[in-house]
């Protein structure tokens, strides 16, 4: 380290002992970061931070944030800790702490159990601010269920219905599932088709498979078509879908495509 450096951190430590936060955090993201003469040190970084922040400093809390779900030199992973400074943006409305919260508890980790309960509540609260990107995660945690939230397949339908007509293709295709089997729904192959025909416009092989299957089988409010079902087939087929191959194989040698 040069003698203008060391004097330069000479007075930073002196203005940070004097607890100005600005020279904590900078001290901080020296120690993150490593500077010539001073190695890295994740457990002081994380120490001046905290300092930093808890004398009013929110630029700190996004160093606090990434330390802890990082790990690094003298500091390991712990999204407990993670959480601890990111509640209190998020109880503010700060709409990335609102995400990160909801991925931490659906995910768990280091020093953080499962929380399905809180998951669901602040991605609900992000998908009512107009936020589309979690809305499949809402519909994965209701249809699990467990760690603190109720199952509630009604919940997840009224999320996938919102994410589908997005355009999502996973959640069409879960939607045309629901219908196709009568999970928690009475068998509507109508609604099936209405859901699978989205994503199978949109070149979903499975898709495309599962419309065959429905005009083939008929039943559940539509009418067989063997037309429609080889049409659908054959496109699932084009992309290597290999059951729609074995269908259009029996097809071909003048089996029923059941």
């Amino acid at each position: 380290m040069e003698k203008d450096e060391k004097k330069a951190l000479k007075w930073l430590l002196i203005s940070a002992e004097q607890k100005n936060p600005d020279s904590m955090c900078i001290l901080g993201e020296l120690y993150m970061n490593g500077t010539p003469g001073l190695e890295k040190n994740w457990k002081e970084a994380e120490k001046w931070f905290q300092l930093s922040a808890r004398h009013g400093n929110k630029k700190a809390i996004p160093f606090l944030r990434y330390l802890y779900m990082t790990g690094g030199p003298g500091l390991e992973k712990n999204y407990g800790e993670a959480v601890k400074w990111i509640q209190p943006l998020a109880d503010e409305g700060d709409r990335e702490s609102l995400d990160l919260l909801g991925q931490l508890y659906m995910l768990g980790g280091p020093g953080l159990e499962k929380d399905y309960g809180k998951a669901a509540k602040y991605l609900t609260i992000r998908a009512e601010q107009g936020d589309t990107s979690n809305l499949l995660n809402l519909d994965n945690l209701y249809v699990l269920g467990g760690n603190n939230l109720q199952q509630d397949f009604e919940k997840a339908r009224e999320w996938w219905i919102k994410s589908a007509l997005l355009n999502e293709i996973d959640t069409q295709k879960n939607l045309g599932a629901l219908y196709f089997n009568g999970d928690s729904v009475q068998k509507d192959y109508r609604e099936a088709a209405k859901w699978f025909l989205q994503a199978a416009r949109q070149g979903d092989a499975d898709a495309q498979y599962s419309l065959g299957l429905i005009y083939d089988q008929g039943g559940h409010g539509i009418e067989p078509d063997r037309k429609e079902a080889l049409t659908w087939y054959r496109k699932a087929a084009e992309q290597d879908h290999e059951k729609a191959r074995q269908k259009l194989n029996k097809a071909d040698s003048g089996a029923t495509a059941k």
